[in-house]
C-alpha cells in the first residue's frame, strides 16, 4: 500500500506535535512513509505503528513524553492494566528480579500490589536507581506496554522512584501447580530480542515489529501448556528457569544452534526433554500467563500417546483463540 494512503494518519500525528508546540524535523510525507513501512512491510497493527512513530518523533523534540501523551496523574493498578501508552503512577512491591542478558535492559522483573501483579522493564539508557527485590516503591511517570495481549509497565528517564517505609501488600502470592507439560509452544528455546533502547520484543526473521531490521540479542525462554487434570495453564519460563528445568545453558544452546545452523533445534530438544513429563512448578499468575520461578520433575503413571494427542488438541485450541482475538 503506498505511503499516500497513510496521509490522513500522518497529518493527525503532525497536528498533534504542532498543537504541543514542537518543530518537527519530518514532513507529513516522511511520517506517512514510516507508517507504511511498519504496517505494510512488517505487519504491525495500525494503533501500534502510530504509537511507535509518535515515540520516534518525540525523541527528536524537547517535549516531555508524559505531557505529550497525558495521564501522568493516573493511578495504575498492577493487576488491572488495560491499555498501552498509558502514563501514570503506582505503589508496588518488587516480587522478583530476573537475570537479564540484554545490554539495553537494566532490570526486568515482577511487581505487584493488592490488585495483582505485572512485569516491569527498566532500560539502561534511562539511568535509573536500581530496584531491590522485596522492597516497596512509589513509581511516577511509568508507561504501560502491550505485547501478545499482555500488559506490562516500562520505567523511563522521566520515571520517579521513591522507596516506601511501609511495604505494599500483594494480593497475588506465589502458588504451586502440578501437572503434565503437554505442549511446548513456539517460539521457545533460543530466541533473539531487539537491542534498541526501550525495547525487548522478540525478533522474528531478523525484524523487530517496532524497529525493523535488527541484529537481535540472544535470550532463552520456554512457553508451554501445563495440564493439571482440570485446567490447562499457559506457563512461561524466563532464561534462568528455562536453563534450570532443561539443563541446557545459554552457551550450550548457542553451540547447538551453531552446529545445526538453525536455532529451532534448541526448541526441538526442549520438546523432547519436557513434553509429556510431569512437573511441579512454583510462580505467580500474571494476566493469562503463569510466570514460573522454579520447577521440579515428579513421576506419575501416564499414557504418553494420550498426552501427545491432548497436546495437539490444546495447541490447536490455543491457535484458534489467538486467531479469534486477532480478528
Amino acid at each position: 500500500m503506498p505511503a499516500s494512503n497513510y496521509a490522513e494518519m500522518a497529518a493527525e500525528i503532525s497536528d498533534q506535535f504542532d498543537d504541543a508546540g514542537a518543530d518537527l524535523m519530518h514532513s507529513e510525507r516522511e511520517i506517512a512513509e514510516l507508517l507504511a513501512t511498519l504496517i505494510d512491510d512488517y505487519q504491525v497493527q495500525r494503533d501500534e505503528a502510530k504509537s511507535s512513530v509518535q515515540h520516534r518523533l518525540l525523541e527528536d523534540t524537547n517535549l516531555d513524553a508524559t505531557t505529550f501523551f497525558g495521564g501522568s496523574n493516573t493511578t495504575l493498578d498492577a493487576g488491572d492494566l488495560s491499555g498501552a501508552d498509558v502514563w501514570g503512577g503506582m505503589e508496588v512491591q518488587v516480587l522478583q528480579l530476573w537475570d537479564v542478558d540484554h545490554d539495553a535492559i537494566a532490570q526486568k522483573g515482577l511487581i505487584g500490589d493488592e490488585t495483582g501483579t505485572t512485569m516491569f522493564t527498566a532500560f539502561t539508557s534511562s539511568d535509573l536507581p536500581r530496584l531491590e527485590e522485596g522492597a516497596s516503591y512509589r513509581l511516577t511517570n511509568v508507561v504501560t506496554d502491550e505485547y501478545d495481549g499482555e500488559y506490562s509497565v516500562k520505567l523511563n528517564s522521566k520515571t520517579g522512584i521513591e522507596p516506601l517505609s511501609e511495604g505494599v501488600a500483594v494480593e497475588d502470592a506465589s502458588t504451586t501447580l502440578e501437572g503434565a507439560l503437554v505442549a511446548i509452544q513456539s517460539p521457545s528455546g533460543l530466541i533473539k530480542r531487539c537491542p534498541e533502547d526501550d525495547c525487548s520484543r522478540v525478533v522474528g526473521s531478523g525484524s523487530c515489529p517496532d524497529h525493523g531490521d535488527v541484529a537481535g540479542e540472544f535470550d532463552m525462554r520456554l512457553k508451554a501448556v501445563l495440564d493439571d487434570g482440570e485446567d490447562a495453564h499457559r506457563v512461561l519460563f524466563d532464561q534462568a528457569a528455562t536453563e534450570a528445568v532443561t539443563g541446557i545453558s545459554m552457551s550450550e544452546a548457542k553451540q547447538q544452534a551453531m552446529d545445526a545452523l538453525d536455532t529451532s533445534v534448541v526448541e526441538d530438544r526442549m520438546r523432547d526433554l519436557l513434553e509429556g513429563r510431569y512437573y511441579r512448578v512454583e510462580g505467580r499468575q500474571t494476566g493469562s500467563w503463569y510466570l514460573v520461578d522454579g520447577a521440579d520433575k515428579f513421576h506419575k503413571d501416564t499414557d504418553v500417546d494420550a498426552l501427545q494427542a491432548e497436546a495437539s488438541s490444546l495447541a490447536n485450541q490455543l491457535g484458534d483463540e489467538i486467531a479469534d482475538a486477532a480478528a
